[in-house]
């Protein structure tokens, strides 16, 4: 009976954790605009302004309180080498997802949390949906 009830637990999981993955990746297709959204404009198109005028400070100025450099390097490769179409950024957005899921995994894989594969992996999937 246990058995029974762990496996069931297990696929709900599972299959709950993989009904959210899909339906993030689908809500991003679904809807995707191209026209600056909320901070966008002044994170994203002030910014580029600001540094092709020649005003390379803008690279290093806070963001309310954070330096957001590698996003800056982000916004700037969209804007220069894919006209602004903002999919190379939606793209890098799932590739840190992604990436942050697999070190999560690495990190269960390593740990001692469970002796058990289908526990670590179960663990892995709600993670990855959880990202």
């Amino acid at each position: 009976m246990r058995l029974v009830l762990n496996r069931t637990i297990n696929l709900l999981i599972i299959s709950t954790s993989l009904t959210l993955i899909a339906i993030s990746a689908i809500g991003g297709v679904l809807n995707f605009t191209p026209v600056p959204f909320w901070d966008m404009i002044n994170g994203y198109l002030d910014f580029y302004v600001k540094v092709s005028t020649g005003d390379w400070s803008a690279w290093w100025r806070p963001h309310n309180e954070h330096r957001v450099i590698i996003s800056r390097a982000l916004f700037w490769l969209d804007i220069t080498i894919f006209d602004g179409h903002i999919w190379f950024l939606i793209i890098c957005n799932y590739i840190c997802v992604f990436l942050s899921a697999v070190v999560f995994y690495k990190y269960l894989k390593e740990s001692n949390i469970s002796t058990e594969k289908s526990t670590k992996l179960i663990l892995g999937i709600f993670f990855s949906a959880w990202l």
